[in-house]
């Protein structure tokens, strides 16, 4: 089958009768404007492709740190449960000491493997300064060993701190990661 636009809103609409769910989980402390805007552009373009989105956004939330021995929330019962039923997930992350966000990891930690078996994963980083390349290497080694199917292409940000502009490059890399996470969303 082609991948372009119009075949795969099709494929949703008549083959499957099923639009993919496609969640982003803004993990993003720092630079939290321009992540935003990032995962606006993705989401954005996934829905033109023919997905419903939605934001989970983990500063809104107040989960504990992982615990197996404590007993589950609403806000935690709420995540696993977003995370588990999306067709695909953008993770966007800040970059603290050339890792993920401590809240994007704790928030993956309640989730188990089957909850991103065999589910397109689209990564971005945000940062000030050096690129966010060790972040996203080391985020996508974590969600390749919990057997999600990351996508080969990523986006990395480098932003002035105070500023929530993206770059024309970075917002047609963004557009990019939309369609596919779509596109794999149901191959």
């Amino acid at each position: 089958m082609t991948r372009d636009r119009h075949t795969t809103r099709m494929a949703f609409s008549v083959e499957t009768d099923k639009q993919p769910n496609v969640i982003a989980v803004q993990g993003a402390i720092e630079q939290r404007g321009v992540a935003t805007r990032a995962i606006g552009e993705v989401l954005t373009e996934a829905e033109n492709t023919g997905a419903e989105t939605n934001i989970l956004d983990l500063a809104e939330l107040a989960l504990p740190p992982y615990n197996p021995d404590q007993l589950a929330s609403e806000e935690i019962d709420s995540v696993v449960r977003q995370i588990s039923r999306a067709d695909a997930l953008v993770l966007a992350t800040s970059i603290q000491h050339d890792s993920y966000s401590a809240q994007l990891k704790n928030a993956m930690d309640y989730c188990s493997s089957k909850d991103f078996d065999d589910k397109p994963v689209g990564l971005i980083g945000v940062t000030e300064g050096r690129g966010p390349a060790l972040a996203l290497e080391h985020l996508r080694t974590v969600c390749t060993t919990i057997n999600a199917l990351v996508l080969p292409m990523q986006v990395s940000i480098s932003a002035d701190w105070g500023h929530d502009q993206l770059s024309m490059d970075s917002v047609n890399a963004l557009r990019a990661l939309g369609r596919q996470v779509v596109d794999e969303a149901f191959h």
